[in-house]
């Protein structure tokens, strides 16, 4: 008996080790989805922007040397994150820096995030990085499984073998093509206006949500509080994005504008819309697919939007 349970404990040991290890290995690997605001978010920001993956993608600092310059966007990240990262981090934004809010053609529109199909699976990132009273529907095991025992718990084991075994691909480097970004746009258009911005609408129509554009005025008054200066911004597209937009719901950018507008006109603030410039929207080089920019894009973006806004020379 003796010996029986000096083996049991030891099998259970090693299990327990195995456990442990792949668990750190895990939790490290994971983390680089959102790795800056894991490792530290800087004190005494200058320049920030906000948004889903077209602010991720779309905003390259790295020529601006003399100011202090944060990404807070994330992949479907919506305005109600948005407004709940600001709270968290308005501390480290300085009086007099400039907050850009990226308003992307399903910013404004779509179900509550609670009723999208992926809440949880997006949910779950913010647990490694706010507090609890910025995180919808917080539940306390899953915070306990997201940031000690991801791979035993709360539907990350599914995901285990991906994240060990994917090979790293810097997709910020890539390329598109004409043939490729009429593919995508139709991809995205499925994705962005009839899953994201229609929803579950009966007869097709944009659905527009109150709660981002609740999200959307608290950033405004939060950023004029505290001293800094909002200003709201569409990134880049390629050609083939917005024409498949147009093509499949002709009147879709007439609501999209006419809501920006009345923004504008209640809060005072500058929208500026880069969707369709010139200098972008045909230049496959400077894009990664049909609506996101490619590293060497938001480069040449950022400084000149910088350049023409903040009359900043990289």
């Amino acid at each position: 008996m003796k010996k029986y349970l000096i083996k049991f404990s030891i099998y259970v040991s090693i299990l327990a080790v195995i456990i442990l290890v792949l668990n750190a290995l895990y939790i490290y690997k994971s983390e680089n989805d959102i790795g800056a605001f894991v490792n530290d978010v800087p004190d005494d920001i200058q320049i920030c922007n906000f948004g889903s993956s077209h602010g991720l993608y779309g905003f390259n600092y790295e020529d601006v040397k003399n100011y202090t310059c944060f990404n807070f966007a994330l992949s479907a990240q919506r305005l109600t994150y948005d407004y709940r990262i600001l709270q968290n981090y308005k501390d480290k934004i300085k009086k007099g820096a400039t907050a850009f809010i990226v308003l992307s053609t399903f910013s404004l529109f779509g179900v509550p995030d609670t009723e999208r199909e992926d809440f949880e699976a997006q949910n779950t990132r913010y647990y490694k990085f706010l507090p609890s009273n910025f995180i919808a529907k917080y539940e306390m095991k899953t915070y306990f499984f997201v940031n000690y025992l991801p791979i035993i718990g709360y539907g990350d084991f599914g995901n285990l073998i991906n994240v060990f075994f994917r090979t790293h691909v810097d997709t910020w480097a890539l390329e598109t093509n004409a043939e490729d970004a009429v593919t995508h746009a139709e991809d995205r258009y499925q994705a962005h206006i009839v899953r994201i911005a229609k929803g579950k609408s009966e007869n097709g129509s944009l659905i527009c949500n109150q709660e981002y554009f609740d999200s959307l005025y608290g950033m405004i008054n939060l950023l004029k509080e505290i001293g800094a200066t909002p200003i709201l911004i569409t990134t880049p597209y390629t050609r083939e994005y917005t024409d498949t937009i147009k093509k499949h719901d002709p009147k879709f950018f007439d609501e999209f504008y006419a809501n920006i507008n009345d923004i504008v006109k209640k809060t005072g603030i500058k929208y500026y819309d880069y969707s369709r410039d010139e200098r972008y929207i045909n230049d496959y080089s400077l894009f990664r697919d049909s609506d996101h920019m490619n590293r060497k894009g938001a480069r040449i973006f950022t400084n000149n939007l910088l350049k023409e806004v903040l009359n900043i020379f990289p």
